[in-house]
Formats: C-alpha cells, sequence, structure tokens
C-alpha cells in the first residue's frame, strides 16, 4: 500500500518510473541543414585554383608549359583530334598538380610531425604528376615534331598562338594579382563547414 501508482495493462507503474520516461520532445528530429547557396561549389573550386596558383611553383610552372604548348598547337597544323588530345593532356597535368597540392595539403594537417607514412604519401602523389608529365611530353613529341620537321604552319595560326599567349597572361594576372572576388568565410559559414587555409 505504500507504493503510489496506477494499474496500466494489469500491472503496477509508478509515478516515478513514468516521470523518467523520455518523451518525443527530449530527442527532436534532426533539422535537415539548409540548402547551399547556387554556385557555392564553383567558388569554393574556384578559390581552391587561386590558392594552389599563388602557393605552389610547380603549378605556375606547368601552367607555362601547357601555354607554351597551345600557342605550339596553335601554331602548327594539327586537326581537331590532335588539339583535343593537347588540351586533354594539359588539363590532366594540370588537374594532377592540383590533386598533389590537396594531398600534400590533408597530409601535412593529419600529420604535422614527420613520419614516415606521410612522407610515402606525398611522395607518391609526386610520382604521379611526374609519370603525368612524362606522357606528355610523350604526346607533345608525338604530336609536335613531324610538322615541325617539315616546318609547316598553320595558315593564320600566329594570331591564334598571340591570342592564347594574351588569354594566358591575363589568367596569370588574375590569379596572381587580384583579390578573391567573394568573402570565403561567408560562404563556409552559411553551408556549415570550416574553413580550413
Amino acid at each position: 500500500m505504500g507504493r503510489r501508482g496506477n494499474a496500466v495493462g494489469g500491472r503496477l507503474v509508478s509515478w516515478e518510473h513514468v516521470r523518467t520516461q523520455p518523451s518525443p520532445t527530449d530527442h527532436p528530429q534532426p533539422v535537415p541543414a539548409p540548402a547551399r547557396p547556387s554556385g557555392i561549389g564553383l567558388r569554393f573550386a574556384l578559390r581552391g585554383i587561386v590558392v594552389a596558383y599563388r602557393g605552389q611553383r610547380n603549378l605556375r610552372i606547368q601552367a607555362a608549359v601547357g601555354l607554351a604548348a597551345a600557342m605550339l598547337a596553335g601554331l602548327l597544323p594539327l586537326g581537331p583530334v590532335e588539339l583535343c588530345l593537347v588540351a586533354l593532356t594539359i588539363g590532366a597535368v594540370v588537374g594532377a598538380e592540383l590533386l598533389n597540392t590537396a594531398l600534400e595539403a590533408a597530409v601535412d594537417l593529419a600529420s604535422p610531425e614527420v613520419h614516415p607514412l606521410a612522407r610515402t604519401a606525398k611522395d607518391a602523389a609526386a610520382g604521379a604528376v611526374v609519370v603525368l608529365c612524362t606522357a606528355s611530353l610523350v604526346v607533345g613529341t608525338l604530336l609536335f615534331l613531324p610538322p615541325l620537321l617539315r616546318l609547316e604552319l598553320r595558315p593564320g595560326g600566329w594570331a591564334w598562338a598571340l591570342g592564347l599567349l594574351f588569354l594566358g597572361i591575363a589568367i596569370h594576372i588574375a590569379l596572381w594579382r587580384f583579390p578573391l572576388a567573394f568573402d570565403a568565410s561567408r560562404d563556409y559559414n552559411a553551408s556549415h563547414l570550416v574553413e580550413g587555409d
């Protein structure tokens, strides 16, 4: 008779037990994250390119070599397939260097101290870039050498080459000198991400 409670379903339930049971409001359902602003992924990608270009000398060298290859492709009488191969090769080398930069930054963040596995990861990523650069040299030799030996030039090719040169210089100035055209911290906060420089 000393226990206070109520009979529920044929058994005695104490009021203390009822009060300690979690209610549906004690554990609210997770609220879905707000939608990211449109174009924010492209902004992050452009920011990554700018930061890598400014901080990595090898990326700037490879971009300059790629520009020279594109100018030479504009001068020589290459067909559409050959021009596509040149463009894809340049993009592959620059993209590999960007990936190498990203991996190095991630390894430095995960392992600030010197570690053999961190060194292996960095060396392997750099080796991948060397492999692609070597393959690009082979592609360039096979595409450029025959017309160069025949001294063949594309009619009006100088205009293409100069146009690419000026475009490359303009892109270099934009990447190297101009500040970022958006507030990255605002976009990161809006998407609930933490900015890591």
